[in-house]
């Protein structure tokens, strides 16, 4: 919506909130709120705060708002340009899968990843646990934004039925590219004994034998 202040909030508190898209002279994104587990983008305000104005930021990604990001406020464990005072801050290009598309989920590459504070919140936007292992098998950590990024194991045995996203080993990939091609950084590609085509890694994935494969 537009507003004159808080376009998409103003006040309160939210919590796990994807806050995208609106328009205000201040705080485009949010005003005088507080926010924790928060993705505020491609916000725009026509004077100040075009992500957030005056808020109370934690473990939250502020970014690609116009004409700035956070005015005022105070923030711990945030992503937002410039740097903010206050713990665990950073400023890097949160790298979202597909923002042009809707799509603020984060990439393998995110820096956002496994760099945010416990705070009794256990769950993310879409329901999935937190914190969950950048990857996948590995060490758990808790993400700043809205979405944990949560990796996935995906199995190929040529007597698999192919049924993707092949996450059993009744629904497995046949051969091994196939299930790369739809995997992420951090996901488990696991592979049963047997002879397999040659392939082309892309994405840094875990790719692990399974009974004696090689």
């Amino acid at each position: 919506p537009t507003t004159a202040d808080g376009g998409g909030v103003y006040g309160g508190s939210l919590l796990n909130c994807l806050i995208i898209g609106n328009v205000a002279s201040n705080g485009a994104g949010a005003a005088n709120a507080s926010l924790i587990y928060c993705t505020v983008a491609n916000n725009a305000g026509t004077a100040s705060g075009g992500g957030t104005k005056d808020c109370t930021l934690l473990n939250t990604i502020v970014q690609r708002n116009v004409p700035d990001n956070a005015s005022g406020g105070a923030a711990t464990y945030t992503c937002a340009y410039p740097l903010m005072g206050g713990a665990g801050n950073i400023t890097n290009d949160p790298v979202f899968v597909n923002a042009p598309a809707g799509n603020f989920r984060l990439a393998y590459e995110s820096p956002c990843l496994g760099v945010a504070s416990a705070s009794g919140i256990n769950i993310d936007l879409a329901g999935s646990p937190r914190p969950q292992p950048t990857v996948y098998g590995g060490e758990l950590g808790y993400d700043m934004g809205c979405y944990e990024y949560v990796p996935l194991a995906r199995f190929v045995w040529t007597n698999g039925n192919a049924v993707a996203p092949y996450e059993t080993w009744q629904n497995a990939a046949k051969d091994i590219q196939t299930a790369l091609d739809i995997s992420s950084g951090g996901d488990r590609i696991v592979v049963e004994s047997g002879t397999y085509a040659p392939f082309t890694v892309s994405n840094a994935v875990v790719l692990l034998g399974y009974r004696g494969a090689s």
